[in-house]
């Protein structure tokens, strides 16, 4: 049996929507953060998904069904790196 990989959860910016911070689609913007341990426990590993820039109708239109332009088509839950 294979050993089961830990996994960070997604963390959405609460509140980011009352100064504007959006992603294309109007969803709260997110990150995954790992935190490291031991002699690494300064360290973070900061998994930030989407972003980019659509520089006309159709490309943001795109990206706003994906987890370019949408928090909702991130991944919930990334593996962490510290197995």
């Amino acid at each position: 049996m294979a050993p089961s990989v830990p996994m960070v959860p997604l963390t959405l910016i609460q509140g980011a929507d009352s100064k504007g911070a959006v992603c294309l689609d109007g969803t709260l913007p997110g990150y995954h953060l790992d935190r490291c341990f031991g002699s690494g426990a300064n360290s973070w590993l900061i998994q930030l998904e989407g972003g980019g820039w659509c520089n006309n109708h159709r490309n943001c239109v795109y990206c706003k069904t994906s987890q370019r332009g949408s928090s909702k088509f991130m991944k919930k839950a990334w593996p962490s790196l510290e197995y």
